[in-house]
């Protein structure tokens, strides 16, 4: 009997033992805590698609890594399902006003339609099914020396086109990008490496200032592409994904100051 008891124990002594190899590092596990501070989504690309913020796995296709701005990041091919589909955007749900901040590198389009650089997908109606995103116009606006882009929230229109287009940034470099809605002003502001652009815009909703922005139904994120992959519906046919690489993506719950960006960009971050 004794002999009986001994060879249990030890057979579950191995038995957890094995399992206690088998589990992952502390640290690596998904979590729903919520995040303390300002910062509510990180995406390093720095290797893999894993945020940063509550270890969420995010899923590409028609992606490769290459050296980035700081270790890592993500190219897309640009073909027609080359997408990288995060699975939330965590606490960034909650914000009511926010920052968007990344590094892109791409050269002039070398396809029609608008390029999708990244798009917040929402249940709540929007049009085109994002809370907010920023395309690229085709090589019929942008070209060697000149980008045309534009950034949505809520519906209003940030257009840099025409003779607004920004020079120097579709040069294969890593530029950084930054976009903030202020729900105080209702304005959208865009920061180009450090700087703010002249252009801004007033967010409104029947004809008065949006205030409060609405996140609350945003589902999942795409990066690299319009927001129909992640709705389950099909993209205009002027829509398209984006060619280039893609770096140190975060999303604040807060409007960073002019000296926060600035240092952003100062620290490649």
């Amino acid at each position: 009997m004794k002999k009986n008891i001994l060879n249990f124990t030890m057979a579950a002594l191995l038995m957890t033992g094995c399992q206690d190899m088998e589990r992952p590092a502390l640290g690596e596990y998904q979590t729903d805590e919520p995040i303390a501070g300002d910062l509510k989504f990180f995406a390093p690309f720095d290797g893999d698609f894993v945020e940063d913020m509550k270890k969420s796995v995010g899923k590409g296709a028609g992606t490769s890594f290459v050296t980035g701005v700081k270790g890592e990041a993500v190219e897309l091919d640009g073909a027609a399902t080359s997408i990288v589909s995060m699975r939330t955007t965590n606490d960034f749900k909650s914000a009511t006003s926010f920052t968007v901040s990344y590094w892109l590198k791409m050269n002039p389009p070398s396809k029609s339609g608008a390029q999708f650089v990244w798009s917040n997908p929402t249940t709540s109606g929007e049009w085109p099914g994002a809370n907010t995103f920023q395309l690229i116009e085709d090589g019929g606006q942008s070209n060697n020396g000149l980008i045309a882009t534009k950034f949505v929230v809520h519906g209003a229109w940030l257009e840099f086109v025409g003779d607004n287009r920004i020079p120097g940034v579709m040069d294969n470099q890593w530029h950084h990008w930054v976009l903030t809605y202020n729900e105080s002003t209702s304005l959208m502001t865009v920061f180009l490496d450090g700087k703010k652009l002249a252009l801004t815009k007033l967010v409104e909703k029947d004809g008065k200032p949006y205030g409060k922005a609405d996140l609350s139904k945003s589902t999942k994120f795409v990066i690299g592409g319009p927001p129909h992959s992640a709705l389950g519906t099909t993209p205009d046919d002027w829509m398209t994904t984006f060619q280039g690489g893609l770096d140190q993506f975060r999303m604040y719950s807060k409007v960073l100051t002019d000296a926060e960006i600035t240092a952003l960009f100062n620290s490649k971050e």
